[in-house]
């Protein structure tokens, strides 16, 4: 029964992160807003850029046409 779960867990894990590669930067960050518009408050924007796999300053960029 832990096994399936764990499997299941995996499987879904694997499966957000081709989904997350096959995107492109615009669109992980306006899932990113999407999501977790409170990661924009709270996190610094450099950290939030690595995580999107993109500069800071096209992050900065993105979040200027948002506003």
């Amino acid at each position: 029964m832990l096994k399936v779960f764990f499997q299941k867990q995996f499987f879904d894990l694997q499966k957000n992160l081709a989904s997350f590669k096959a995107q492109s930067p615009e669109e992980r960050f306006q899932a990113l807003v999407k999501n977790r518009p409170e990661l924009l408050k709270r996190v610094p924007q450099n950290i939030l850029a690595s995580y999107l796999d993109i500069t800071p300053e096209t992050f900065s960029r993105y979040k200027k046409t948002l506003i």
